[in-house]
């Protein structure tokens, strides 16, 4: 190998600079940003999506664990908009987000509306999740009701 095209030290550590953290650590920002911040948010939001991307599988099982049983609402509430970002690819997942509408914490009942849009675009949900949106959207709070009718759109009746 020519020297004058060989890698430099300082070019693998921009490249490792360059890349997305792992899962958990993206998980743990999306966490960590405020929503109010909206910049913040959106980055934090665009760094978990890319880790999704190069590896989903791993960010799907990190996802679904922060949603259903960490202790922290904001990684339950991270976990939720993760799971959105699949998109229809993660509808198997859908009964995590229409519980998360029930959940004790404000913020994740939220974020759950939204990503359950996303996740049921394209879907044609059973009857039984069906119902279970209507449900939980029936005994949330009222902004959680109006996010959670939008989310229920993409649910035919």
């Amino acid at each position: 190998m020519d020297h004058d095209t060989a890698p430099t030290r300082g070019d693998q550590d921009r490249r490792r600079a360059t890349r997305p953290p792992p899962v958990s650590e993206a998980l743990k920002q999306l966490a960590a940003a405020s929503p109010s911040d909206t910049a913040e948010f959106e980055r934090a939001l665009s760094g978990l999506a890319k880790v999704c991307a190069e590896a989903p599988a791993e960010a799907l099982e990190l996802l679904v664990a922060a949603a259903t049983s960490a202790p922290e609402a904001m990684l339950r509430r991270a976990g939720i908009e993760g799971l959105g970002i699949f998109g229809p690819d993660a509808v198997a997942h859908a009964p995590i987000i229409v519980a998360a509408l029930s959940d004790s914490d404000p913020d994740v009942r939220a974020a759950a509306p939204s990503s359950l849009s996303t996740v049921l675009r394209r879907n044609e949900p059973e009857e039984k999740l069906r119902a279970a949106v209507r449900r939980a959207v029936e005994q949330s709070s009222s902004a959680v009701r109006q996010a959670g009718r939008q989310a229920a759109g993409t649910c035919p009746e």
